[in-house]
């Protein structure tokens, strides 16, 4: 089975393409939906409640995400030490997910440079998703209802979009129309389902 990386920034419109090839019946396995899955686990909890204290739980005891996410992009080292938490058990769960998959291909959502390097050996291939930085500003201001500054502050801390070119086997440009981006898709589905009958 072919193995895709599916990578890029805040912002980017990675979600929408993942999307885009679900509905072609495409298995997609999450890095992000694994981590809010994952960060319900009582260990794991426990370990993030020690490291940051309370503040980061809201009042039924649960993970407060947004407040965690503020203080880990306000601190790079804080950043540093919930990934090097978390990315292990995320990578872990999505090689389970790999077992399961019955399809000649699969996308795998990974949406920091760091998260794919680390699982670079179990990727065959990386379909990165860029957009312009003003655009990107534009669409987390309006999803996520924060400032121009709060995003450039995420924007900041996460790889830039010419170290993720670096790495691509694929792009693709999302200032486009949706039919146009769905018919990239529909490109890259058919593309990849040659590449799986050679692997």
């Amino acid at each position: 089975m072919l193995r895709v990386g599916l990578t890029g920034g805040i912002g980017s419109g990675k979600s929408t393409i993942a999307n885009y090839f679900s509905k072609l019946g495409v298995p997609i396995a999450d890095a992000d939906t694994i981590a809010r899955d994952i960060t319900s686990n009582q260990m794991l909890l426990k370990k993030i409640e020690m490291h940051f204290g309370k503040k980061v739980l809201n009042e039924r005891n649960f993970l407060n995400r947004s407040r965690l996410h503020r203080l880990v992009f306000r601190y790079p080292q804080e950043r540093r030490w919930l990934e090097d938490l978390l990315h292990p058990a995320i990578l872990s769960i999505m090689r389970e997910k790999l077992k399961e998959i019955n399809f000649p291909y699969c996308i795998l959502v990974i949406p920091l440079l760091r998260e794919i390097l680390h699982s670079i050996n179990f990727v065959d291939r990386i379909l990165v998703v860029d957009v312009s930085t003003s655009l990107q500003i534009q669409r987390v201001k309006t999803r996520d209802h924060i400032s121009e500054k709060q995003v450039k502050s995420i924007l900041k801390s996460q790889s830039s979009g010419v170290e993720r070119l670096r790495i691509a086997n694929d792009v693709i440009i999302n200032n486009k129309t949706t039919s146009t981006l769905r018919n990239l898709v529909f490109q890259l589905h058919s593309a990849y389902l040659k590449l799986a009958e050679q692997n």
